[in-house]
């Protein structure tokens, strides 16, 4: 049987591999670019928010009070009316070496996940691409949002 601290070589280099590929794959290709949208007034959005001092978080507006508030009048109303919001708001600081170290923990601990499941579902002797299936496969639920 292989123990998880056998592993600590494939858990870091996957790790580190995934942090390679995904830092690849936003910078190079440009993945997400066109994911969000500009205001078209962006100060003038800017500046109207400001007022609210709205801590970091995710908004939505028009939000119902409770499941019987949603099929009241006035709701529906609000909703008619519009528009409905959707608002993430971060923080004024932002760090990239902290986003960045961040990921990279995160990836060193999904790498550590997927090699437990394999130990305690696979034998020492298992093929290459059953191991490789199985840790994908965790790997890939965990990563995926």
């Amino acid at each position: 049987m292989v123990s998880l601290a056998d592993l600590w070589l494939p858990i870091l280099l996957s790790a580190v591999l995934v942090f390679v590929a995904s830092s690849l794959i936003h910078m190079v290709l440009g993945w997400h670019r066109h994911d969000f949208k500009r205001f078209a007034a962006e100060d003038a959005v800017m500046d109207a928010l400001r007022p609210f001092n709205l801590g970091p978080g995710d908004y939505v507006a028009p939000l119902p009070e409770s499941m019987v508030h949603m099929s009241s009048p006035e709701f529906k109303a609000k909703m008619a009316r519009g528009p409905r919001v959707s608002l993430t708001i971060l923080g004024a600081e932002s760090s990239m070496p902290r986003s960045l170290v961040t990921w990279f923990i995160y990836s060193l601990v999904v790498a550590t996940f997927a090699a437990y499941v394999a130990v305690l579902s696979l034998s020492a002797d298992a093929a290459y691409m059953t191991v490789f299936g199985v840790t994908s496969t965790v790997a890939f639920g965990w990563l995926w949002p």
